[in-house]
């Protein structure tokens, strides 16, 4: 059995709103199932310091809070200045939560360049479009000091090399993986309505509602109201809200038809509702993305339709309401694929033996 890696995580969520363990022993889910790259040989320190005592008085957080949305998340890196000094591996989700390290390093300040430093990335190939020559300028100077760069969908790598000037060999592209323990298929028959979810800026809920008007099958959407209350919503859909994570099965469970209509962005938006609707046996209508091409066989395990393309994303919606045998076909290819390849335990167990390759240089 190798040694396991000690490895101190900078994330963005609050431990304390976590989901406990089960009465049955269960482990505690962490958000994206990061709890599983133990398999991986990880052990995982969790930067929970900054939510507890002094730097959660209000006055001291709201100070904080003003410093790092001018600079960049810092909080975490230096109160974990120890345990970083001591691990093997630092692993920063998502882009921000690395900045800070990510210069340190550059600038060769004790203790943070004794362990690999990995930058989970979501949206920084998207965002380097925006960048202006001294942010940019800023990141390729501090991603120097970065070992390796994980993210989830290959068309970012070409963008990382050309925008960061970074070696491929710094580069790591892992198929995203969500809960298929938690999204499996519902026993229920029911099958009442075209389903849309989302918060990411990514949406296209223009081209979504233009498709859906006047459907004869109702239609729900489960986004922040504030997303889409300048747009003309169709009086067949049904706005829900922004749900919690048990509602939000619910109603993938009793959805005909998941849609994900998603802008041509460098980033892969829309995965995890797509994986988790895939994960439930239904059957996805998906916008034909650069970034998504990894994840949806056109006819197979979902349909694909061109960006903000109105009739084609209509008719898709038509044939696959109409269609029961097409729904269940396609349904249940796309969960077989999530339990081969698109599971959020084979995603951090890809990512902890990347972690243990690069750890080994220096062990």
């Amino acid at each position: 059995m190798p040694e396991a890696l000690s490895v101190v995580l900078l994330q963005a969520f609050d431990p304390s709103a976590l989901s406990p363990a089960t009465a049955g022993g269960d482990r505690q889910r962490l958000p994206y199932r990061v709890e599983t790259i133990a398999e991986a040989g990880i052990t995982l320190e969790l930067t929970d310091v900054m939510y507890r005592g002094v730097w959660q008085w209000r006055p001291v957080r709201r100070i904080v809070w003003t410093l790092e949305q001018l600079v960049a998340p810092f909080l975490q890196t230096l109160l974990m200045a120890r345990s970083i000094g001591t691990s093997d591996a630092t692993i920063a989700m998502f882009e921000r939560q690395a900045s800070a390290m990510a210069v340190l390093r550059r600038l060769r300040v004790p203790p943070f360049t004794r362990p690999r430093l990995v930058v989970i990335s979501c949206w920084l190939a998207q965002d380097l479009e925006h960048f202006g020559p001294l942010r940019r300028a800023l990141y390729r100077f501090s991603y120097r000091s970065v070992d390796r760069v994980v993210f989830f969908s290959a068309n970012q790598s070409e963008i990382f090399e050309r925008e960061l000037a970074l070696p491929p060999e710094k580069l790591c592209s892992v198929p995203f993986g969500v809960d298929d323990d938690f999204f499996t298929p519902s026993v229920s028959d029911r099958s009442d309505y075209v389903l849309a979810v989302g918060r990411d800026p990514g949406r296209d809920w223009s081209t979504f509602f233009a498709a859906v008007r006047d459907l004869d099958v109702p239609v729900k959407v489960a986004c922040q109201p504030a997303t889409i209350e300048h747009l003309d919503l169709p009086p067949n859909v049904e706005v829900v809200g922004f749900v919690d994570e048990a509602r939000y099965r619910e109603l993938l469970a009793g959805a005909r038809v998941v849609v994900v209509a998603t802008k041509a962005l460098n980033y892969p938006t829309g995965q995890s509702v797509m994986l988790e609707a895939m994960a439930m046996g239904k059957c996805c209508i998906v916008t034909a993305t650069a970034a998504l091409a990894d994840y949806v066989v056109d006819g197979e395990t979902g349909l694909l339709v061109p960006p903000a393309d109105t009739p084609s994303l209509r008719a898709a919606i038509e044939r696959a309401c109409t269609d029961a045998a097409l729904r269940r076909s396609i349904g249940s290819r796309a969960r077989e694929r999530v339990e081969r390849e698109f599971n959020a335990g084979l995603m951090w167990r890809r990512i902890g033996t990347m972690v243990r390759e690069i750890c080994g240089g220096s062990r």
